[in-house]
């Protein structure tokens, strides 16, 4: 019995030493330290130690892929002779999370070594879409941009709803954009561009909510008495083709705010004759949306003049004045005059916007200022992403003395300006003793004066101002000749990453596309194009 009990020990004792043996030789032959990922636009690399104990020459490895980091389901598995391996997007999906794990195969007898996992990664994949532009963004349809490419077959967009492919024409092909219409107002998409099966860019978006248009005019209705006659906060679409054939007079908007707006969404397909938009009085506001707005026939003088009731210096507190994808050309004086007021601050305002618009041919028949806004007291102003050519003496002026409850905002940022300048005027913006917080950021300045001389500073601001000018590139930025503009500095002012790339541009330039190549494609804030974002499509 003794015999049979020491027999039976001895066996259990092999077995476990066995077993130990079997562990011990699993962590020696396992992949040590970690797994290190390299990702790039179409493969990623994955790199990790080789296995100790083992003859390199004779050690190949099995490498898991799966999109849960438990790996209950396996989707790809790779071999591999070396401590590395190159996934590519011909395999894995891009921008897509995977796990990988891998274990050392055993030779000679070996069993495999245990798994060592690695974090999640992702191919980053290729990137030739373009952001989307504003103008081109609407409830049911969206234009798509990319870069030139000559294999690009096809569109996907995800939705909520559901999924739909849109083919690529050989026009929209050579063109590198595609207009998608029938899509669902206010509704997240997400988009994929495909050479074949292949992923060459991608975007997101959120469609905008439908207009609810009071009422829609055509080229037959009188404009004049439409805006005289409408309600309070009505909002006109205006059907393409063109208003205001002929002589007319200003456009008198009286205590009332209204919108008008073309309903074809592109301002080359409704244009507007006028003489000038004038608001009169309290509560007096006005939104003007993907027009062109044409003085040229009525000797304009100001595009928009904000005027008291009665008499032009009468006190009034006017509704925001907003601008967005418009054309505006051929006026006199300025695109804005708010310095009407009988005191300083008896006119205010809340906001004043204008964006992705289009502004050129200012005649100079007198010297103002695009935006001349002294004396008038205001909370915001904000300039972005449009293009000034042949502009008048200056951008803003807000240098009266106004007593303001908050300090007024001013920002100009993603604008292109060329040929502006004149009468010795600070070009950029005069604040003179108010406390103003200016924000010059990401603009083309160029070719100034237009004509004479501008005063050597190109901006003024008091001591309790607060200014940054910073990634902002000027050149032929002059006061007179070849004397360059001062851009002054201060406690109060900071500037950074600016710039004074010479562009082949004069005083007659209407293009002001980007050059392909061009560094200020991508020197801007957090790598943004510098100028206006629409030149650079």
């Amino acid at each position: 019995m003794k015999q049979y009990l020491y027999i039976l020990l001895v066996l259990l004792g092999g077995m476990s030493a066995c077993k130990k043996e079997e562990l011990g030789e699993l962590r020696m032959f396992t992949p040590t330290g970690t797994v290190a990922v390299y990702p790039s636009t179409s493969s990623v690399l994955l790199r990790w130690k080789q296995s100790i104990n083992t003859d390199t020459a004779s050690t190949s490895y099995t490498v898991e892929v799966s999109k849960d980091s438990l790996f209950a389901t396996t989707d790809f598995t790779f071999h591999t002779d070396s401590a590395a391996i190159t996934l590519r997007d011909t395999s894995l999906a891009v921008r897509v999370g995977y796990f990988a794990r891998i274990k050392a195969n055993g030779n000679s007898g070996r069993v495999d070594s245990r798994w060592l996992q690695s974090q999640k990664f992702a191919i980053i994949g290729e990137q030739l879409m373009l952001p989307i532009r504003d103008p081109e963004l609407f409830d049911t349809k969206v234009t798509l941009r990319w870069k030139k490419a000559t294999d690009i077959t096809s569109i996907l967009l995800v939705s909520p709803g559901g999924q739909n492919t849109y083919p690529v024409s050989a026009a929209e092909l050579a063109d590198s954009m595609k207009t998608i219409t029938g899509l669902t107002p206010l509704t997240h998409y997400t988009m994929e561009l495909y050479a074949g099966t292949k992923s060459r860019g991608y975007t997101s978006f959120t469609t905008l909510a439908a207009v609810n248009y009071s009422f829609a005019i055509t080229p037959a209705d009188n404009l004049a008495t439409v805006i005289d006659t409408c309600s309070n906060g009505a909002v006109i679409g205006l059907a393409p083709g063109e208003y205001g054939i002929g002589t007319v007079g200003a456009y008198i908007i009286r205590n009332k705010s209204i919108t008008l707006r073309g309903t074809a969404g592109d301002p080359a397909l409704t244009k507007v004759n006028f003489k000038e938009f004038t608001l009169k009085g309290n509560e007096a506001g006005l939104t003007l949306y993907a027009l062109e707005l044409d003085g040229k026939n009525n000797t304009a003088t100001y595009v928009i003049n904000l005027t008291g009731l009665n008499a032009d210096g009468d006190n009034a507190a006017f509704k925001n004045v907003i601008i967005e994808n418009c054309r505006i050309h051929d006026y006199t004086n300025c695109l804005l005059r708010a310095n009407r007021g009988a005191q300083a601050g008896s006119h205010s305002i809340n906001v004043i916007q204008l964006r992705n618009s289009r502004v050129y041919n200012n005649t100079m028949g007198s010297p103002y200022t695009e935006f001349t806004m002294d004396k008038l007291n205001f909370s915001q102003l904000l300039i972005m992403n449009n293009t000034f050519y042949k502009a008048g003496q200056s951008i803003v002026s807000c240098g009266t003395a106004v007593t303001a409850a908050t300090t007024p905002k001013v920002t100009i940022d993603h604008n292109t300006f060329n040929s502006f300048g004149f009468n010795n005027s600070r070009v950029l913006f005069d604040g003179n003793a108010n406390t103003v917080a200016f924000t010059i950021t990401n603009n083309i300045f160029a070719n100034t004066p237009r004509t004479g001389s501008a005063y050597g500073d190109a901006f003024r601001a008091s001591a309790t101002s607060s200014v940054v000018y910073s990634y902002n590139n000027s050149f032929n930025f002059y006061s007179t000749g070849t004397t360059a503009l001062n851009l002054p500095n201060g406690t109060n002012i900071t500037k950074a990453g600016n710039r004074n790339i010479s562009l082949n541009w004069d005083a007659n330039t209407t293009n002001f596309t980007l050059p392909a190549n061009s560094e200020l494609r991508t020197a801007g804030s957090g790598g943004s194009a510098i100028g206006d974002v629409n030149w650079t499509y």
